[in-house]
């Protein structure tokens, strides 16, 4: 086994330890939040799966990207919630149960809404386009569905289990996933670097900036649902993102580094509406004191 395919094997581990541990937290009604809410699921979906869908069309129409890029954005825009937002939103006091529950009904919508919206943006620009739905399938399953129902029925079932083994579990993933993502950014920064001009940090910088934007005016007139729905919008699922390129990509190395030199932008990227958003709640709760 080579330690390509090791480092893979542990980032997905890493994965499914985060969903785990959020799940642990998480009670059974909070990952159907949304479906008794229909009005925000809708806005929800509309700013993921529409806006930023069209958004993405009008940006690889106007500017001569790489195609590697361009398919990257593609694959971006239809994929759902990554499995480590949780962590970074719950921080910054989103709201958990939203959280929860667009992260369940996102995964599961988007084995459907991925390959229907890809087939459009190949019909749009007259170009063969090919959705390996079984990835999606897979990859959504085994990173989001399996380890947050596991974790909530865990939580359900021995309460003081979930208390003790949470933060550990959590803590331990974490760790995992800023080590195996330094090491894969070191392995794959000649590829990342290649990428770096012709307008694709611009692209990705771009996409992140008006993905924040219409999740925040869409989150609704709560700021824990804001935040949620603008880093939802901003941050979308890599697995799914590289399966998708890599059926439209003959270079899986160069998608891979293509969907990294994105996680690397957009974190930057948001960093902004993050100082602006902790500024603004802790105004608001001076205020209230």
């Amino acid at each position: 086994m080579s330690i390509v395919i090791i480092l893979v094997l542990v980032l997905k581990f890493s994965i499914v330890l985060t969903v785990f541990a959020v799940g642990l937290d998480a009670r059974p009604e909070e990952t159907v939040f949304l479906l008794r809410r229909p009005e925000k699921l809708v806005r929800s979906l509309v700013a993921m799966n529409l806006v930023m869908p069209l958004f993405v069309m009008a940006l690889v129409a106007i500017f001569p990207l790489p195609v590697v890029v361009k398919v990257t954005l593609v694959a971006l825009s239809v994929s759902p919630v990554p499995p480590f937002l949780p962590g970074r939103v719950l921080k910054m006091g989103g709201s958990e149960s939203y959280l929860i529950s667009l992260l369940a009904i996102a995964a599961l919508l988007s084995i459907v809404l991925a390959p229907v919206i890809v087939s459009l943006f190949g019909a749009v620009f007259g170009v063969e386009t090919h959705t390996d739905v079984i990835k999606i399938a897979l990859s959504v399953a085994i990173s989001v569905l399996a380890p947050l129902a596991a974790g909530v029925s865990i939580r359900q079932t021995w309460p003081r289990v979930a208390d003790a083994v949470a933060r550990p579990i959590g803590t331990t993933a974490a760790v995992l996933l800023v080590v195996i993502s330094l090491i894969g950014l070191v392995g794959l920064w000649p590829l990342i670097a290649s990428l770096i001009g012709s307008g694709t940090v611009f692209a990705f910088l771009a996409f992140v900036v008006v993905a924040l934007l219409v999740g925040h005016m869409l989150g609704g007139p709560e700021p824990d649902e804001q935040t949620v729905l603008a880093f939802a919008t901003a941050s979308r699922h890599p697995g799914v993102a590289i399966a998708i390129v890599a059926a439209n990509f003959a270079d899986t190395k160069l998608a891979a580094a293509s969907v990294f030199l994105y996680l690397i932008v957009s974190i930057l990227g948001a960093i902004p509406y993050t100082l602006w958003r902790k500024h603004h709640d802790r105004g608001v709760h001076a205020a209230a004191e």
